[in-house]
């Protein structure tokens, strides 16, 4: 759905936008399985998240590759997968829970980026954001 290029990293946001059966309905995601209040959901919104972000990290790591533009110094250009409820409660996982996907609130988002290490200067972040937009415009364009 998304992508955020950002000092805490590459990001991919698979949003959902579903009805709540009632106000206080919650979503509970383990690192395994995905459940919205005690319903487990049969299409895995984290394996869309994984899949986009293995996408995007292809991109990334091509594009890197291609242009040569900067080097990350050994950083990974590791992408994270992150599902994004539009105005549900998210439980926290288990403390014990392995987490490849972060799932959270709309509301949580922000703060959840703003928190994250540092692992991009600001060059790198904007010749990131601009090779993956040219490149992501350059294959709609190719679709039409």
């Amino acid at each position: 759905d998304h992508v955020v290029i950002g000092p805490g990293g590459v990001f991919t946001v698979c949003t959902k936008n579903w009805c709540k059966p009632s106000p206080d309905a919650k979503a509970h995601y383990d690192g395994e399985t995905f459940a919205l209040d005690d319903f487990k959901y049969d299409h895995d919104p984290a394996e869309q998240a994984r899949d986009q972000s293995r996408y995007i990290h292809f991109l990334l790591t091509d594009l890197i590759d291609r242009y040569l533009l900067f080097n990350l110094g050994g950083k990974k250009t590791y992408v994270k997968p992150l599902v994004v409820l539009v105005d549900w409660l998210v439980e926290p996982p288990p403390a014990d829970a392995v987490l490849e996907v972060e799932v959270l609130s709309h509301k949580q988002l922000a703060e959840y980026l703003a928190t994250q290490d540092e692992l991009l200067v600001t060059e790198e972040v904007e010749q990131l954001a601009l090779l993956l937009g040219h490149e992501l415009k350059r294959q709609d364009e190719l679709k039409d």
